[in-house]
């Protein structure tokens, strides 16, 4: 009997005593809308050798760099962990539901534990890190993430099943209708705009620490932290590109100086389940001066930056849910 594609699931937890140890049990689970719950990514080439005949005569494997690449969507208690493993620093507050957590770049990713499912087939992968994590979203459709994990050892086809402590795929997830989207490009204070859609995209460059004596990496090692910003929006006029090529709302000569602008969207369940999302020194790039179009209709705007180290924080997520703390926060 096949395996069955709608019957699969990632879950994961820190690993809070750091590289090395694996999470016994998964602390969320998730359903998907894509991606692979397990992916050995295996490297193997045939031997290249002068030999009687015209045939390859063997092969041989030189690494598995274990990975897990998925799509979901974005839940209060789920993503917090998340976040707080891409960007490294998370600080909690409150007294009750709902609690705040003030989630910010810090020296390093962490390490979690994945666990795959696809059917009855069940995975695991110790030492994951997150390579890249993202937000996107499309006029009012419900925030997806998008989130890939490399890790070290593999351990595929457990023989016992796991099962999430907390599974978030039944719960309400954030929506961008009653949240909040603001946008300037040349201040620290951003304005409300009206914004389309947009993607925010965490990237940690990982790159693998590839050893002799194993065909697992000893580690996936942090590059350069890069946080990029894509907003597509219907203005009223195009004052948002124009400070950026001229250097001011009402410029007419074009400026050789980059100005920095910010940006904070707030996408809302309730009172007490929000996610807001900013950084206050961006150099924006409008992607194009609006097109002309004989049909008609309102022009566009796609503005997109990346997030450059201001006196603070570079980049702040500020999660109200009802998780008072994270392992190791």
């Amino acid at each position: 009997m096949p395996l069955n594609k709608k019957v699969a699931l990632v879950a994961f937890d820190r690993q809070v005593s750091g590289k090395g140890t694996l999470a016994a049990t998964p602390l969320y689970g998730l359903g998907l809308r894509g991606g692979n719950v397990f992916d050995p990514q295996m490297e193997q080439t045939y031997e290249e050798l002068t030999i009687a005949d015209r045939f390859p005569p063997s092969a041989y494997r030189t690494a598995f760099h274990p990975k897990m690449s998925f799509t979901s969507r974005a839940w209060p208690r789920s993503l917090g962990l998340l976040l707080f493993a891409a960007l490294g620093a998370d600080a909690p507050t409150g007294a009750g539901d709902p609690w705040t957590h003030v989630i910010t770049p810090g020296a390093t990713p962490l390490y979690l534990t994945g666990f795959g499912r696809l059917d009855t087939e069940y995975h695991k992968i110790r030492d994951c890190r997150i390579d890249e994590l993202g937000l996107t979203w499309d006029k009012a459709e419900p925030l997806e993430i998008s989130c890939s994990l490399l890790g070290t050892v593999a351990s595929p086809y457990l023989g016992t099943p796991w099962a999430a402590t907390n599974d978030d795929s039944d719960q309400q997830s954030f929506f961008p209708a009653g949240g909040v989207f603001q946008l300037d490009t040349d201040s620290v204070t951003p304005v409300t705009a009206d914004i389309t859609g947009g993607e925010i995209m965490i990237s940690n460059h990982l790159m693998p620490i590839d050893l002799s004596r194993s065909l697992a990496p000893d580690d996936n090692w942090p590059g350069l932290h890069e946080i990029t910003v894509t907003l597509r929006l219907i203005p009223t006029d195009t004052t948002l590109a124009r400070s950026v090529w001229t250097g001011a709302d009402a410029g007419t000569t074009l400026s050789n100086t980059p100005v920095y602008g910010s940006f904070s969207t707030k996408f809302t369940i309730s009172g007490s389940r929000d996610l807001t999302l900013a950084a206050t020194r961006m150099a924006w790039t409008p992607t194009s001066y609006p097109d002309a179009d004989p049909a008609g209709g309102p022009a566009e705007l796609e503005m997109t930056a990346t997030v450059l180290k201001p006196a603070g924080a570079a980049f702040t997520a500020t999660l109200l849910n009802q998780v008072a703390s994270y392992p190791g926060s």
